[in-house]
């Protein structure tokens, strides 16, 4: 990849650094936006899958899989979350725990031999949908980088 740049007078060199930053803003905007998209993308289609955990597919925690970015003159952030109730669980896993019956009602689920006043959960692995995600999000960085680069300063 090449980028010329000519100038052919003192005006162009004006232009062209005060059109700079404003450029490089919108690559970097550019950039991350493209980031923001296939880590959603790459979430979404692993909870999607019928091959990997956590195996949900379709329903709440899927829908509530979504991107924001922050945008400055300074900076641009972007971030992959769920504001689903278990997003966290299914992320980072729970520890092995207690759980209880309340209100002097039993536990029972499909499978159960008895109703129980309490049960010993073995914990839940890890799933990590969002990290790994955001991971192969940022695999393409130079590429979407030096892409936005090109299509932005390029004629």
């Amino acid at each position: 990849m090449s980028i010329l740049i000519e100038f052919k007078n003192l005006t162009g060199v004006q232009n062209f650094q005060n059109n700079l930053a404003e450029g490089m803003q919108e690559v970097f905007s550019e950039t991350a936006d493209a980031i923001l998209f296939e880590s959603v993308t790459v979430a979404k289609d692993r909870v999607r899958s019928e091959l990997r955990k956590p195996n949900s597919r379709t329903g709440r925690y899927l829908h509530s899989i979504h991107a924001q970015a922050v945008k400055t003159p300074f900076q641009v952030m972007g971030k992959i979350a769920s504001n689903h109730p278990q997003a966290a669980v299914i992320e980072f896993g729970s520890r092995p725990h207690v759980i209880e019956a309340k209100d002097k009602s039993t536990l029972f689920w499909p499978g159960a031999s008895f109703p129980a006043k309490k049960v010993n959960h073995p914990g839940t692995p890890a799933f990590k949908v969002l990290g790994q995600a955001v991971e192969q999000g940022l695999q393409n960085i130079q590429r979407d980088f030096q892409q936005n680069l090109a299509r932005k300063f390029s004629d």
